[in-house]
């Protein structure tokens, strides 16, 4: 009788309700690369996203340069909208309305401010070359701050 009491107890220690994934947080959790963006892309463009299940992010970004920016910075996910704040403070630019794909493969970005602005990233790694060549934002000074950031 005492043994079925503890196998009892023990199986009722394992049955303590989970908490609820957003499926959006969930979905957003990885590397993407920009493949379109509503204001035009060009060669000279490219942007990596990681987003990291700590809730922290690294964009990677070769916008106004001819080399790849780095910041970090922490995000969240509430409901549909992700926003987020980079490590020296600075707010995001914008919140943004996030769709997952079907397959998965991909993320839409809209700029909550302005539903006209519209960025789709697809799932890929960030080459090695990007993560060692990226200049921090703290590495090169004030240019660096004065950058308009992607996100």
């Amino acid at each position: 009788m005492a043994i079925m009491a503890a196998l009892c107890i023990m199986a009722s220690v394992g049955c303590e309700p989970q908490e609820k994934v957003n499926p959006i947080q969930a979905g957003v959790v990885g590397e993407w690369k920009l493949s379109s963006w509503s204001d035009g892309m060009s060669e000279d463009i490219e942007v990596y996203a990681v987003f990291n299940n700590d809730m922290t992010f690294t964009l990677y970004q070769k916008v106004q340069y001819v080399y790849f920016v780095k910041y970090t910075g922490q995000y969240l996910v509430t409901e549909n909208v992700l926003s987020g704040t980079y490590d020296d403070g600075k707010a995001w630019g914008a919140s943004y309305t996030v769709t997952l794909g079907a397959d998965g493969q991909t993320i839409e970005l809209v700029n909550s401010a302005n539903i006209d602005d519209i960025s789709i990233f697809a799932k890929s790694t960030v080459p090695q070359d990007v993560i060692d060549s990226a200049v921090s934002m703290t590495s090169r000074g004030e240019e660096i701050y004065m950058l308009d950031r992607f996100l």
